[in-house]
């Protein structure tokens, strides 16, 4: 019922990209934006962890998010370019596969669907703040498993992880991280599939090893440097992009693949991630 009263409401932050839309034209930078969002980088992130099941070493996670993919299709032959050459087992998206206002469910499921065949293992995922509920059986039938406050259980020869996958957190509010907190067997490996990073404290306090994320794109449109101008969040700064900790909390927040407002972005490039799972606290490089 939220998610329904929500649903047609625009949000403000809109306008702030249609004034920065204007500016680029005015300074000539508006091509350029628009070249950057076909410059996909692939990161490779490790996560130590001592619950890891011994058989579960070296496992890999690709990680995507944000593809807005309605707005963004013209990304679409970069994305399934740069997934051809690497090898992973599961694959997470992490919310905002449309981009609400634009109201072309199908143009993005279009897209989605080429994405979808390029990838040959499972994939979960979940809804963001510009997705509809009504979406979700559309997704399931290209073969993802969309999770509501539910919990996936991944089994390698009688061993298991945890992932739990909860609704979008940040604007429709409707995660629910006792629940699926409730269904994991305490000191199992876990982790949490969120849209938003918002929801970190809750996260860390219920016990999960890992927070999986985006919505933020990185800021987007971004200065010189990576400095993000609006980047919607409501999380500490240092959860904006990339590796981060909190407490006992490892998490990773994906700059995305797609942009929202405009097809623009500056010093900030989309990003695929490949997520490594080793059980050795003392490996070097990791989060």
């Amino acid at each position: 019922e939220i998610r329904l009263q929500k649903e047609s409401q625009i949000n403000p932050i809109m306008f702030h990209f249609t004034v920065f839309g204007v500016i680029a034209r005015l300074l000539g930078i508006y091509k350029r934006g628009v070249e950057n969002t076909t410059k996909i980088q692939v990161t490779h992130n490790t996560f130590a962890l001592p619950s890891l099941p011994e058989h579960f070493e070296n496992y890999k996670i690709l990680h995507l998010s944000d593809l807005h993919a309605d707005l963004c299709q013209h990304v679409t032959p970069y994305i399934i370019e740069k997934l051809a050459p690497l090898e992973y087992d599961l694959c997470v998206i992490t919310g905002d596969f449309i981009t609400k206002h634009l109201k072309k469910t199908e143009l993005a499921l279009a897209q989605l669907e080429k994405i979808l065949l390029h990838i040959k293992v499972p994939c979960l995922g979940v809804l963001g703040n510009h997705d509809k509920l009504e979406i979700v059986p559309k997704l399931e039938a290209l073969g993802m498993q969309v999770l509501l406050n539910e919990v996936k259980t991944i089994e390698k020869a009688g061993q298991q992880i945890y992932i739990a996958g909860v609704d979008d957190p940040s604007y429709f509010q409707t995660s629910n991280i006792p629940k699926v907190a409730n269904t994991i067997p305490p000191g199992a490996c876990s982790i949490l599939l969120a849209h938003s990073t918002c929801i970190f404290n809750d996260a860390e306090h219920h016990g999960f090893d890992i927070l999986l994320a985006g919505h933020c794109h990185g800021g987007q449109l971004c200065l010189p440097g990576g400095i993000s101008v609006i980047n919607n969040s409501r999380s500490p700064k240092y959860m904006v992009q990339g590796a981060w900790q909190y407490g006992g909390l490892k998490g990773y927040t994906s700059s995305g693949l797609g942009c929202c407002g405009l097809p623009l972005r500056y010093n900030c490039p989309p990003e695929i991630v490949v997520h490594t799972l080793v059980s050795s606290s003392l490996r070097k490089n990791s989060c």
